[in-house]
């Protein structure tokens, strides 16, 4: 669909929205729903998905910046828990900008009426421009459950937050048994969502920044700067 878009209406910058049930990089079994699928757009019927853990994802993604002959400039998932790092890694060679909420998503989706006003004012907007648009209309709207997150991320800098997530596991790997133990205590503190068992990154870095270990602290504050650069 997106070669033959792409192909009968070329243009300079290209948005790529995928629409439907989504459940991001599950760990285990969610109870009595079954093993999480660890992907997006899954069939009820067929019980079929678009798979991230699989590379599913990734060979879509492929395929479609191979059609074009550049980076898409904003990938974005109208699907409920997909703005996380694993899928941020799998879609960042491909992508410039990812747009996605963190929880769960109401079931009408994204304000694609207030964002294509946006779009048709001002058309020459950047990639940056129209993930702010779609991540604030969908703010303002309330369109979610508990927690109404969207937000935008720029996969340029997607690098430096690894790193710097990389670091943080090591100077915490390195500690005794008992840090550990408190770190992971820390870590079942923070905001959940929905009825995954996924964590808010920015928020586990801000509170292992008032551990007490200083060496935790100075890499924590490392990974809220990356985040916060991206």
């Amino acid at each position: 669909f997106f070669t033959w878009g792409a192909a009968a209406y070329p243009a300079d910058r290209y948005a790529m929205v995928f629409w439907d049930h989504g459940d991001g990089w599950s760990m285990a079994a969610t109870g009595a729903e079954g093993p999480g699928f660890k992907g997006f757009s899954n069939d009820d019927q067929s019980g079929h998905e678009i798979s991230v853990a699989e590379g599913e994802l990734a060979g879509l993604l492929s395929q479609v910046t191979a059609s074009i002959g550049q980076p898409i400039d904003l990938v974005g998932f109208d699907a409920c828990l997909m703005q996380m790092w694993e899928v941020a890694h799998v879609t960042a060679p491909h992508a410039d900008l990812l747009v996605g909420s963190e929880d769960s998503e109401g079931l009408d989706g994204w304000e694609y009426t207030e964002i294509l006003d946006d779009l048709t004012a001002q058309p020459t907007m950047s990639p940056a421009e129209l993930g702010d648009s779609i991540a604030f209309h969908f703010v303002d709207q309330g369109n979610s459950y508990e927690y109404p997150t969207q937000s935008a991320v720029d996969l340029t800098q997607l690098d430096p937050l690894t790193a710097a997530m990389e670091q943080l596991a090591a100077v915490v790997l390195a500690k005794p048994a008992a840090v550990i133990q408190d770190v992971a205590a820390i870590a079942s503190q923070t905001t959940s969502y929905s009825w995954m068992p996924y964590r808010d990154l920015y928020e586990f870095a801000e509170r292992l920044g008032a551990s007490g270990d200083a060496d935790i602290e100075a890499a924590a504050d490392a990974v809220r700067q990356a985040i916060d650069a991206a």
